[in-house]
């Protein structure tokens, strides 16, 4: 299991957004500012931005005050949810061939628990939980 940089990045720009949505009046964050604080690279996060947006975890509002703001409440936000609006779905692949043997098929079963459990803790994590603890 990984998780990517851009996810990273998308939790800390996210996170961002959550703390100042109750502190402005419309929501809206400059990427320039996420960016910044930060310390993302502005064209990647503005790439992020719109992978978020596509997914519906931000809305996207153009123009000379523009901004992006998240989209649900951070409450209803979850890390599995940036995770995989980033890095696709999170699956458990063993790079075996063969799981005809024994030795394999447990360490299937072992590996897809694994990865199961992992997308059970990440579904329960919410945006709201990172955003207090920063």
């Amino acid at each position: 299991m990984h998780i990517s940089r851009a996810a990273l990045y998308c939790m800390y720009a996210l996170v961002h957004m959550a703390q100042l949505a109750s502190k402005l009046k419309d929501g809206l964050v400059p990427a320039h500012e996420i960016a910044a604080k930060e310390g993302i690279p502005r064209g990647f996060l503005m790439r992020l931005m719109g992978q978020l947006a596509k997914n519906r975890i931000v809305h996207s509002i153009k123009g000379p005050n523009g901004g992006y703001r998240l989209a649900r409440p951070a409450k209803d936000i979850t890390l599995l949810e940036i995770i995989e609006c980033v890095d696709g779905a999170l699956i458990g692949e063993l790079p075996v061939d063969n799981f005809d043997n024994e030795i394999g098929k447990k360490l299937r079963h072992v590996y897809q628990e694994v990865v199961e459990n992992a997308r059970k803790q990440l579904q329960r994590i919410k945006l709201a939980d990172l955003a207090k603890a920063k």
